[in-house]
């Protein structure tokens, strides 16, 4: 996306995907991206993090259910979105991207002010899972996350990642939210519709 956007504003709470992230960066000399050392929530707060397995260094996540296996690793860092974005001065919010293993309900509420001013394009791994205190628990709730006019699709199975060609289907063809699972969603306002390639 740096080559795309003038200014990108990544955000990663966990030491080892901080370093690694910080490399890729240095090694493609890429000059439009600023990290910050921490995850977005709804508070400013330390939270117990539980640590991703050697294999897959994604899977880290701020909720205990998420995944069993995963160890507790102490607690870190997590900051209200909005707040960081309007003390580093961010006129412009576009895109969202966000894959935070089962904490987005709270990383979205803590973005409600640059969701209702901006109204960018949010695409996100929703994590559904009935026995996560945190999880989005219905399709009305997710709504809520959203100011009013968002519309939400879903990727299916059509897509080939080799290609990058992808399909989205309405959201309500596909998400239960009665047991675990994950999709990845698209949330738009109506009004940027013609930017969602179909």
């Amino acid at each position: 996306m740096s080559r795309h956007a003038k200014e990108i504003h990544s955000f990663e709470p966990w030491e080892p995907v901080l370093k690694r992230l910080r490399r890729h960066i240095e090694i493609n000399r890429i000059k439009n991206v600023v990290i910050y050392p921490f995850g977005l929530g709804n508070e400013n707060s330390k939270q117990p993090f539980y640590a991703p397995p050697a294999d897959n260094l994604g899977m880290g996540s701020f909720v205990k259910e998420f995944a069993s296996p995963n160890p507790p690793e102490g607690v870190l860092e997590i900051r209200v979105g909005d707040e960081v974005l309007e003390k580093a001065g961010v006129t412009s919010v576009a895109l969202i991207k966000m894959d935070i293993e089962g904490y987005e309900k709270l990383a979205l509420k803590g973005l409600k002010r640059t969701l209702r001013r901006h109204r960018p394009i949010v695409e996100f791994e929703l994590t559904a899972d009935p026995k996560s205190p945190v999880s989005i628990k219905s399709y009305d709730e997710l709504q809520s996350l959203f100011p009013e006019n968002y519309e939400f699709l879903t990727f299916t199975e059509g897509g080939d990642s080799l290609t990058g060609a992808y399909v989205l289907a309405p959201i309500a063809e596909l998400l239960r939210y009665d047991k675990s699972e994950q999709h990845d969603i698209v949330a738009y306002p109506i009004e940027k519709k013609t930017f969602i390639v179909r």
